[in-house]
């Protein structure tokens, strides 16, 4: 039997698949982002991209941004993607060689997001915070938002999202770290 822990995070998956829109085109490409740096970006999209795999869908990809420099064209270097431990999980590093500033070329960003489309049944980016995350935030099917509730104020958030130009609508889910017992009101809870 499942953990605790793993039966979340396996609602965590599904209610994100739930959240994707129908594509004849190739994969599903999400983006896993935060208001502020530290808020667990990286641990989200590493258990989403483990229980992902384990429905077997076909290939997940878990992606650093580094995805842009990995990239030629519309095909992904072969050299660039690496197999996991786990069946049909595979890794794109951060490339020391992508530049922060690559984000926001429009053009970059598309082709990296066609060469993932084309390789992955569906792509987790372990992206930055929002204020860095450029042109992915209108380039991927689902934007996920990661809040460590212990210390990030729900007026950071806003301002986060409104700094980046993205209306609360845009993200179709939140995942909640060090969520207090009960969630505050702020979250529509009792």
């Amino acid at each position: 039997m499942k953990s605790h822990d793993s039966l979340l995070a396996a609602r965590i998956t599904l209610a994100m698949l739930e959240q994707l829109p129908a594509r004849d085109d190739g994969g599903h490409v999400v983006l896993v982002t935060s208001a502020m740096a530290g808020e667990g970006k990286s641990f989200v999209s590493r258990m989403l991209a483990h229980e992902s795999a384990q429905t077997t869908l076909g290939d997940i990809g878990l992606v650093s941004t580094g995805f842009i420099d990995a990239t030629m064209g519309t095909k992904l270097v072969d050299t660039s993607i690496h197999a996991t431990r786990t069946p049909h999980l595979f890794y794109i590093p951060f490339s020391q060689e992508q530049r922060a500033d690559e984000l926001y070329n429009a053009t970059a960003v598309a082709a990296g997001i066609v060469a993932l489309r084309a390789r992955f049944q569906l792509s987790l980016i372990d992206g930055p915070v929002l204020a860095d995350c450029g042109a992915l935030l209108t380039r991927v099917d689902a934007v996920l938002l990661v809040v460590d509730a212990g210390r990030t104020s729900p007026r950071q958030v806003r301002r986060a999202l409104s700094e980046a130009a993205v209306a609360p609508s845009d993200i179709a889910g939140v995942v909640l770290n060090h969520a207090p017992q009960p969630l505050p009101a702020w979250m529509g809870c009792d």
